[in-house]
């Protein structure tokens, strides 16, 4: 058996086969890698042209990230339990102390703030930490001459909302 002949034998059998599979697999894996690290992976596209591969990657803090989830996730809920009113009806919202919501905000990644109306129809400021405060919806009927009003949301300033 010539040379040429056992180069051949060792190219077609399962050992070149399982080399080849393993080259194209790490191959691949470079490519996802790269595609990680680059700039444009992590920078968003800047508005009036600027080249975004050259600016550094914008990171928000996970506290930041949790305060507009939150927000961009309850103002969503009301939204869409807003969606099956009858035009007779409203949303109320009421915090966990009872009072109903008229707006909120979040002033800091872990304070809420909310403009409420007590028990005996005054108004009121209620803050608590984004942790301890829970939310109660209802369905108002409305009598006339009363109109919607519908929940304010005041979105943190790191939300694109």
């Amino acid at each position: 058996m010539g040379l040429k002949d056992e180069l051949e034998k060792l190219e077609s059998g399962s050992a070149a086969s399982m080399a080849r599979r393993q080259v194209r697999a790490s191959e691949l894996a470079r490519r996802e890698i790269d595609a990680i690290l680059r700039p444009e992976h992590y920078a968003p596209v800047l508005p009036g042209g600027i080249d975004f591969i050259s600016s550094r990657p914008i990171s928000v803090a996970p506290e930041e990230r949790q305060a507009d989830e939150f927000m961009k996730g309850l103002k969503k809920h009301a939204r869409l339990l807003e969606t099956s009113l009858n035009e007779n009806q409203e949303l109320h919202m009421y915090c966990s102390n009872g009072y109903r919501v008229l707006h909120i905000s979040m002033p800091s990644h872990n304070v809420v703030a909310m403009h409420c109306l007590d028990h005996d129809g005054n108004e009121t400021h209620v803050t608590g930490h984004m942790n301890s405060v829970t939310f109660e919806f209802v369905i108002h009927t409305l009598v006339p001459p009363e109109t919607r009003r519908p929940i304010g949301f005041n979105m943190p300033s790191s939300s694109s909302e």
